[in-house]
Parts: C-alpha cells; structure tokens; sequence
C-alpha cells in the first residue's frame, strides 16, 4: 500500500475515475472525483484526507476529530453516498484494506463506512473480518431512485401508470398554453459564473431558497458549483432552464458519468409553482438524454414524487466500529 496525497487526485482526477469506472456495485457517479472532492472541500476543509493506493484499487478517506475522537470516513459523508472503497474485485480491495486496519490499529480510532450495497462482497468482507475482532453497527444509507431511458421518452412513459401518462398529457397543455419554452445552453468555463448565478437567482425566488433550504447557502453552493466546474471540461454536465419570454422560471442540472446521468438540483420560481415546471423540466431531460444515448437516470435521494418516476429504488448501508484503544 502507498499513500497519495489529496493534490494527486485534485491534479489527476481520472486517476480516481478510471477506478471508480471498473468499480461494481457502488454509486459510480457519488464515489467519483467530481461529487467527493467537492464534497471534501465545501463540507469537511478541515479534515485530512487519507487516500491509500493498494494493487487492486483505492480507498479513499479522510480523517476529523469530533469530541476528542478521532474518525475515517468517506471524503462525503453529508449523504453518505459515496463508499470509499474502489476497485474491479470488491472482495480482494476489501481483503487487502481489511490487512491493513489489522495491522496498523494504531493510526486509527473509529471508521464509518458508506455507500456500501447489501450483499456486496464489499460489505460482506467488512463483516466477516472486522466483525471477528470489533463491534459493527449497520444502519440504512441514503437511498435513490433510478429509472431506464430505454425506448427513450416513449419507452419511459410506457412504463408509467395511465394516470401518469394522463397527468402529462395535461402538463404539456399547460406548458404549451403558457409560453414556456427551454433551453440547453452549450456551457464553456469562462460562462460557468455566469450560469451559475442565473441557477441562483432561480433558487432565491423558489420555495427552497425562500425558507433557506436551497443551494443558494454558503456550504451548498460552493459544493454545486464546484462540482459543475469539474464536470465541464469533459462536457458531462447537463443544464437545462424553463423560461417564459425573457424570464428564467425553473432549471434542472445534472452530470454523466458513462451513459448514466445523476440528476444534481431542480428549482422553480414560486410563482410558477401552478404550471407544473418542475415536472416539465424531468421530461424535458429525459428527452434530451435519451437523444444523446444516456440509458439511466439516478434521480438522487428516494423521496415520495421521485419514486413515481422511477423503476427501482437503489438502497445502500453504511458500517462503523471501534478500534479500542
């Protein structure tokens, strides 16, 4: 095992995604480059991150004090998303990290593991050799909903309930009726800032940003847009704006990692909450997607209207222990 240090990665991020690419069960876009280092930087500056590079592939944490604990943890741990361990063969990545937490104790306190599937070899390891020598706690991670592009927007309507397929058929009178229309702007770096700032002034009129949930926060927003900025240069990010006339009124924004795309943010502006824009955006980029190939959509976090639109919901679990003392 040799340790990398995090400007390795910062100046050679597909030196992680290529390892994520050949990854199997793990959230691939979560555990990239993109969503962790933008997660380390906006939500734990702070820790030190500790990345270690074993024959078959990565883990990649980082290390904080909290109470006079020490912990390792994944470089995102606000969701809980992103697992940590990375390499073609799950099973013999997790044996040779498992050697080394045996071995060295004494650079470690407590570890959480996340984004771990149930019944991965990954996960099944962890237990079979850390259970022997140290208390486990499980408990659910976050989970997401994903559905299939295939047979593009027809092929996805398909797959919905008639009350649906009705629902839009609605939707898309009313959008029609009200003049909205939509746009997919070609994104450069030197414009990003810019975008950005349309993306926000969206947010603040929305109901999120009006009780000060959106991503218009200090913490939030540097985390979007950093990530975004990441995903430009190899043209994996997807903007699409709502807008009627010359008024922005809704967006929607995610990135693609392969032919897979992670839906990221979706707001609209309050006072158009009646016409249903937020439904009309998702429709819109499955659209779009389908046209460019992209077979899968992640959603993001499984809540209660996402679930109507999705074909399986993608679970995880996440591990901690103890190493007394």
């Amino acid at each position: 095992m040799r340790t990398l240090d995090i400007e390795d990665l910062r100046n050679d991020p597909d030196r992680l995604d290529r390892v994520v690419q050949k990854s199997t069960d793990v959230d691939r876009f979560c555990s990239s480059s993109a969503w962790a280092l933008s997660a380390l930087e906006a939500f734990h500056p702070e820790s030190t991150p500790r990345i270690m590079e074993f024959e078959s592939g990565l883990v990649a944490l980082t290390e904080f004090t909290s109470k006079n604990e020490r912990y390792l943890a994944p470089l995102e741990s606000m969701w809980g998303l992103s697992c940590p361990i990375l390499g073609p063969d799950p099973a013999r990545i997790s044996h040779q990290l498992c050697d080394w937490l045996l071995a060295n104790r004494s650079d470690w306190q407590n570890l959480w593991f996340s984004g771990l599937r149930l019944g991965s070899p990954t996960l099944l390891t962890l237990v079979e050799r850390l259970g022997e020598q140290f208390p486990l706690q499980g408990c659910a991670g976050t989970a997401s909903c994903i559905t299939s592009l295939e047979g593009g927007l027809e092929g996805f309507l398909e797959r919905r309930s008639p009350r649906f397929r009705q629902n839009v058929r609605r939707l898309r009178r009313h959008i029609e009726k009200a003049s909205i229309g939509f746009e997919s702007p070609r994104i450069q770096e030197a414009d990003w800032n810019k975008l950005f700032e349309r993306i926000l002034r969206i947010e603040k009129k929305s109901w999120k940003g009006q009780q000060h949930e959106g991503i218009d926060g200090p913490s939030m927003s540097a985390f979007y847009k950093s990530m975004t900025h990441r995903l430009i240069p190899k043209n994996r990010l997807r903007v699409l704006f709502a807008r009627q006339g010359d008024t922005d009124c809704g967006y929607l924004f995610g990135g693609l990692f392969d032919r897979e795309y992670r839906g990221l943010q979706m707001s609209y502006r309050e006072d158009f909450h009646e016409l249903g824009i937020g439904n009309a955006l998702q429709l819109q980029m499955i659209e779009t997607l389908s046209e460019e190939g992209v077979t899968r959509y992640d959603l993001g976090m499984a809540i209660d209207y996402k679930r109507r639109w999705s074909d399986e919901i993608q679970e995880s679990v996440c591990l901690s222990l103890q190493c007394p003392q």
